[in-house]
């Protein structure tokens, strides 16, 4: 069983699968250890490395491996944060968190956890995004648009970094940058299985508040995620949105820990315990932005 892979190989010097053309492992850009608000390129290079190095363990004779790490962590023996997770200390997800997923065959079938068929554009597709499109899909073929034309209806990319995984990601190419709309359709022996769609936001202008029950209601002294998100003039998540966001709550939805947290990937996280009782009030205020508000 390999336990462990996709960080420190891509963090050490004298470590890691490709050694001649990333030379250089602890330029910020090349090792997996990337926080989710630290951008579209370095996520991206995060989720190469975990698919490069798990292509290389489907050719030795394992019967199964594990990422190092599935959330970020703190260390106790530093004050930094571990940030080589597929999803954040706060349970967001990370571009490379969809590499995972697109691995799981389409014909799995659960109530228990997200299955069947599935496609995720790998883009933020704002200004300073890759030209060259990559996809994630369990499907056969995706189709990708561009505001409306078809960039091309494509099988996934079979290379030296994908050539033993069960679903290689799609690549598209854009040639430039377009503001606009990037729409992806997964196709399974001909038949549309699986949609995706991204905007290209504007500046953030106003906040929104939403209670993560992760699917489950929520019960007294149950212990939730507040997420504030910042969003443009038309409601689409600014994911290149900073700044700190305070959180006041009162009634049943009472504030654990710190009032303040910082917006990465364009969305601040605190946490709210629900406390029995009457319906509680939150408000999240960040200067610039328009502040929220939510009662439940």
């Amino acid at each position: 069983m390999v336990s462990e892979y996709g960080d420190w190989e891509y963090y050490a010097q004298n470590a890691g699968l490709n050694q001649s053309a990333w030379a250089d492992l602890k330029e910020e850009e090349r090792t997996s250890r990337q926080s989710l608000g630290a951008g579209e390129k370095r996520l991206l290079q995060q989720a190469l490395n975990i698919q490069e190095a798990h292509n290389s363990n489907l050719t030795v004779p394992a019967f199964g491996d594990g990422y190092w790490v599935m959330f970020d962590y703190n260390r106790g023996y530093a004050d930094d944060l571990e940030t080589s997770g597929i999803m954040s200390l706060e349970r967001l997800p990370k571009l490379s968190y969809w590499f995972f997923r697109s691995q799981r065959d389409a014909s799995e079938r659960s109530e228990l956890y997200s299955a069947g068929p599935m496609v995720k554009i790998a883009s933020y597709w704002q200004q300073g995004s890759s030209p060259q499109i990559r996809v994630f899909s369990n499907a056969d073929e995706v189709e990708l648009k561009l505001n409306g034309h078809s960039l091309g209806r494509l099988k996934p990319v079979r290379h030296a970094m994908s050539d033993h995984l069960a679903h290689p990601p799609f690549l598209f190419e854009a040639g430039r940058f377009e503001p606009g709309v990037v729409e992806a359709t997964a196709f399974i022996g001909g038949r549309a299985v699986a949609t995706d769609r991204v905007e290209t936001p504007g500046p953030a202008v106003r906040l929104q508040i939403e209670l993560d029950d992760s699917g489950a209601a929520p019960q007294p002294r149950d212990l939730v995620f507040a997420r504030v998100r910042a969003l443009d003039v038309n409601g689409r998540l600014v994911p290149g949105a900073t700044g700190i966001v305070r959180l006041t709550g009162s009634g049943r939805l009472q504030l654990v820990g710190s009032t303040t947290a910082e917006l990465e990937g364009g969305i601040a996280s605190l946490l709210v315990r629900m406390s029995p009782g009457v319906k509680g009030f939150l408000r999240a205020e960040a200067k610039g932005l328009a502040p929220a508000a939510l009662r439940n």
